[in-house]
């Protein structure tokens, strides 16, 4: 329903620079254009995922990831981090942080899934376009 499926984290865990593509989304408002998160982030698998099919909210920066490592089995670089999604009449988001306590306790965090839900629930608008290609 999200529109991909989990390969791995091949870089385990690591300080990540994050680059919003969304800003005008419910949960990515708040947010500045590009912050630093420590995270163990996901890399999805590169079918079925693709921009055509989900709203990307946000991704990972690949600048200084090393895309050679032989756990990173994408061709591309594209490594989105926030996803929505309509599916029928419903709506659908996913992001990957929350591997730690710590990131749950991160306002930042909590508003963006706060805000997440509200549109999930339909009680707030938001595009959920698919992102033109990158």
């Amino acid at each position: 329903m999200m529109g991909g499926y989990f390969d791995n984290h091949p870089w385990g865990i690591f300080e990540g620079r994050v680059v919003v593509d969304a800003p005008d989304f419910p949960a990515m408002r708040h947010f500045a254009p590009s912050f630093s998160k420590r995270e163990e982030f996901y890399v999805l698998r590169e079918k079925p995922y693709s921009r055509d099919k989900v709203r990307v909210l946000a991704h990972l920066d690949a600048a200084g990831l090393d895309l050679k490592t032989p756990n990173y089995h994408r061709k591309d670089a594209d490594l989105p981090v926030a996803l929505a999604r309509t599916y029928g009449k419903g709506r659908t988001f996913w992001s990957n942080f929350g591997h730690f306590a710590e990131t749950w306790d991160d306002p930042d965090i909590q508003t963006m899934y706060l805000e997440a839900v509200k549109w999930a629930m339909g009680l707030t608008p938001g595009d959920a376009a698919p992102s033109a290609a990158r």
